[in-house]
């Protein structure tokens, strides 16, 4: 496959950037194939008394399906950053017992991990 490349520079007489350089380059299918895509990958996810579990440090799909489990639980964990309204002045030199938190989450409410692989 040909693909067209661009390359700018900034030029800082004018304050933006300017393509400078176009070619043509060629890659072969099989190596843009291998480098966009991914083989079965796993993605975890947590159910917490049967309603999904969002993060809201990431956006989009990112703040659902999670790498590894041990990253699902490191996000369950800091589940009440960026929560306005729940603990005052939170992520304002106000933290909270990440540790004691997930571990009260987990006793007190019925959290299921799951995994989804493509």
């Amino acid at each position: 496959m040909i693909v067209k490349v661009e390359e700018d520079k900034y030029n800082p007489n004018e304050g933006q950037y300017i393509t400078e350089v176009k070619y043509d380059l060629e890659l072969p299918d099989d190596k843009i194939v291998k480098k966009i895509t991914t083989e079965f990958p796993v993605y975890w996810y947590a159910l917490i008394d049967g309603k999904l579990f969002k993060s809201d440090q990431q956006k989009g799909l990112k703040s659902i399906y999670f790498p590894t489990k041990e990253s699902l639980e490191e996000h369950l964990a800091q589940a009440l950053y960026w929560r306005k309204g729940l603990v005052p002045r939170i992520g304002q030199c106000v933290g909270y017992d990440t540790d004691d938190f997930y571990e009260k989450l987990i006793q007190t409410h019925n959290v299921e991990f799951k995994k989804v692989q493509f």
